[in-house]
């Protein structure tokens, strides 16, 4: 009431180019199984520990500045964006999520999931890392099937919200590293029942 002006403090970071600051503090998984579909939901702590907004570069295969990219399994559905994103700045491929935020210093949350159909009694899902990664931590929702990993080691099982999971943990993965999750011991469908699941996939 006694002022005509009001001081406004404003934090503004130049910018850069280089995802050398860009990391993922942890990655976790979660795999569940129903009806010949495995669900995977994909959680990311992205991390940038530089004291510029990260803008990203051009993607070749969209044509646009993007900042992070997640690569998608060849045979998974449509995924589903839970937290993190701006939808109208992400764009979803064939095999591939992209969003085109800058990224300011700081840490971020990134969940999405997705679906995979299956056919034999054992499966391999292969994630690429197109970031380094400090931390993988992979849970499966099943005491029956079996759970593996090359590049992961196996943990005693966890107790979550009374919920009982088979638990896979890695650290330090570089930047092109990929990880693969094996299940065995799969409930392989009848011929008949696959074009059932094949439309409850594309429902979903």
């Amino acid at each position: 009431a006694d002022s005509t002006t009001l001081p406004l403090n404003l934090t503004v970071y130049e910018t850069t180019d280089s995802p050398s600051a860009i990391q993922v503090s942890r990655l976790g998984v979660v795999v569940t199984v129903t009806d010949g579909l495995l669900t995977l939901i994909e959680h990311y702590d992205v991390v940038n520990s530089g004291n510029r907004t990260y803008i990203g570069t051009e993607s070749s295969q969209l044509r646009q500045r993007t900042t992070l990219s997640f690569v998608l399994p060849n045979n998974s559905g449509q995924p589903d964006l839970m937290q993190g994103f701006d939808k109208n700045k992400a764009f979803i491929t064939r095999n591939a999520i992209f969003d085109s935020q800058p990224m300011l210093p700081g840490a971020k949350e990134y969940m999405f999931a997705y679906h995979v159909g299956y056919t034999g009694a054992t499966y391999t899902v292969r994630r690429p890392l197109l970031l380094p990664v400090k931390q993988v931590d992979v849970l499966l929702r099943s005491d029956s099937l079996g759970l593996a990993s090359r590049r992961l080691s196996k943990e005693p099982p966890t107790t979550i919200n009374g919920q009982r999971f088979q638990r896979l943990l890695g650290y330090d993965m570089v930047r092109g590293e990929a990880i693969d999750i094996t299940l065995s011991g799969l409930w392989v469908p009848r011929e008949q029942e696959y074009l059932r699941i094949g439309g409850i996939g594309l429902a979903v």
